[in-house]
């Protein structure tokens, strides 16, 4: 509900926003309002995430499966979100926070694809850990841990060897930038 809710108020707010309750309100009330509203819709699908991976514990393996797909829609739900508003014309009314919160979400995607295979993930779940490994780094490419945990995610398919050609892009990148 406040997903629908939060796309109509960013649908609106170049048109109409005043419907939405802000009608005596400056324009930049109405940004608060979605940075407010984005923030909340992130915690609740990160915190949702990470409570169902904390009780694994000592499940069974069809327990512990079903809790890793559960937080695995979760970091979905916050991805489709984020990748449908981040955009040039969504990004300025999301806070900032939300490219963490991507982050956070690929990171934990890549972790989660990996702990649901064990000790001997499957070719796709490693695809899935590679992908949202690179798009984490990508996001936010000062988690220094993440960096050899996509090159360990590699090794373990023996493609060490496109480490590099994944990597030198985002590297790339964060040299030509000015933050």
């Amino acid at each position: 509900e406040g997903v629908e809710f939060y796309a109509a108020m960013q649908r609106d707010r170049h048109l109409a926003w005043q419907q939405h309750g802000y009608q005596e309100l400056e324009q930049e009330a109405d940004v608060a309002a979605l940075h407010s509203l984005w923030q909340e819709l992130q915690e609740v699908s990160l915190n949702a995430a990470e409570f169902e991976l904390s009780r694994i514990g000592d499940s069974s393996p069809e327990l512990a499966g079903e809790r890793i797909n559960a937080a695995l829609g979760r970091y979905r739900d916050y991805l489709a979100l984020f990748e449908r508003f981040a955009t040039p014309t969504g990004a300025d009314a999301m806070p900032d926070s939300a490219y963490f919160g991507g982050y956070l979400a690929q990171r934990g995607t890549g972790a989660a694809a990996l702990r649901m295979g064990g000790d001997n993930p499957t070719s796709d779940q490693i695809e899935l850990a590679v992908s949202s490994f690179t798009q984490a780094i990508d996001l936010y490419p000062f988690d220094r841990l993440l960096w050899g945990s996509l090159a360990a995610t590699l090794e373990r398919t023996g493609r060490e060897a496109e480490y590099l050609d994944i990597v030198k892009p985002i590297a790339q990148k964060v040299s030509r930038s000015s933050y």
